[in-house]
């Protein structure tokens, strides 16, 4: 877990295991990007992937997943819902609408922060 990770998710974040596929007992907070509009969806779910695949459905933007974070459901689905309202509080000021935000500033860093650590953190196992 990277300090960036650590100081956002905390306790409620688990190492990665190496099972393919989501477990119930996990639901991730992800981050969407819709690259036309330079906006970021923020939201969770227990399977980002699919939940990709239903937000392109309804979309003719090129849409991609940037990142997601595991979140243990041990904390009931509400942990996970917490950490996503408070990623919105915390970039409200980028908000565009409900949980779409624009893709910049500091936003913009904090993704990059961290999913590029890791991605560092991943290449190290």
């Amino acid at each position: 877990m990277n300090k960036l990770e650590e100081k956002f998710f905390g306790e409620f974040v688990k190492e990665e295991t190496k099972s393919s596929g989501y477990k119930r007992d996990f639901s991730f907070v992800y981050f969407i990007l819709d690259e036309h509009h330079k906006a970021v969806k923020i939201g969770y779910s227990v399977d980002p992937e699919r939940r990709l695949l239903h937000i392109k459905a309804s979309n003719l933007n090129n849409l991609k997943l940037l990142g997601s974070v595991k979140i243990r459901n041990g904390f009931g689905q509400s942990a996970v819902g917490a950490w996503e309202k408070k990623l919105h509080v915390l970039f409200e000021k980028y908000c565009i609408y409900k949980e779409w935000f624009k893709y910049t500033g500091g936003l913009k860093s904090f993704i990059h922060t961290l999913f590029c650590d890791l991605m560092w953190e991943e290449q190290g196992k």
